[in-house]
Order: structure tokens, then C-alpha cells, then sequence
């Protein structure tokens, strides 16, 4: 009689999303530490995943605005990773899905996803 109780447990847990990972809903900004210790935030019904790599900062060139803060972002859409790296206020697009990179602070970054 308990092992079924337990299965079940095990199943909802999954199934929600609550195994350790945190969650954002579409069209919500969020924010990921960094450094983030493999942190990863999926986004609800999406089946995308993203964590923060790497950040850097980039000094203009001559002739040019083109400094500020960029990150690398693992990005994963229904498991199959894509890292990619974005400057702030720079979007990339994973399938159907556009990643806007609001903020990169030495602490954090701010994140959010939208369906294109």
C-alpha cells in the first residue's frame, strides 16, 4: 500500500516542476546569480531551461559604442543545450521562444522570455 503512495509522490513532484529547480512564467522577468553554482531556471510550458555561463564586459572599440556587459547563456529546449552569448539588452531566439537579456550585473542577470 505505501509504494504506490510513494510513486505517486515521486510522479507529481516531477510532473510540477518542484525538484529543486526554480520556475518563471512567460512574459516574467527573473533574474539568475551568478556565480550560480549550475542554477537553472525553466520557464512553465516551454520546455526551456536556462542557466548563466559566463559573464564579460567589453570595452568600445574606436568608432564605436559597441562596450557593456554580455553573458553566455545554456539554454536548453526539450533537453538539447545551446549556449549562446548575448549582450545586455540583446535578444537570441530558441524555436519559438525570444530571450532578452534585460540586465547583467557582476551578481546576476535579468532575463525574459517571451513567445515570438
Amino acid at each position: 500500500m505505501r509504494k504506490p503512495i510513494v510513486v505517486l509522490l515521486a510522479l507529481t513532484l516531477i510532473l510540477l516542476g518542484c525538484g529543486g529547480g526554480r520556475q518563471a512564467a512567460l512574459g516574467e522577468a527573473f533574474d539568475i546569480p551568478f556565480p550560480s553554482g549550475g542554477e537553472r531556471v525553466s520557464v512553465k510550458g516551454t520546455g526551456l531551461s536556462i542557466g548563466v555561463e559566463d559573464m564579460t564586459e567589453s570595452l568600445p572599440t574606436q568608432g564605436s559604442s559597441g562596450g557593456g556587459w554580455a553573458t553566455t547563456l545554456k539554454i536548453s529546449l526539450n533537453g538539447a543545450e545551446q549556449p549562446r552569448q548575448v549582450k545586455q539588452g540583446g535578444t537570441t531566439t530558441v524555436g519559438d521562444y525570444d530571450i532578452k537579456v534585460l540586465e547583467v550585473e557582476p551578481k546576476h542577470v535579468s532575463l525574459r522570455v517571451t513567445r515570438h
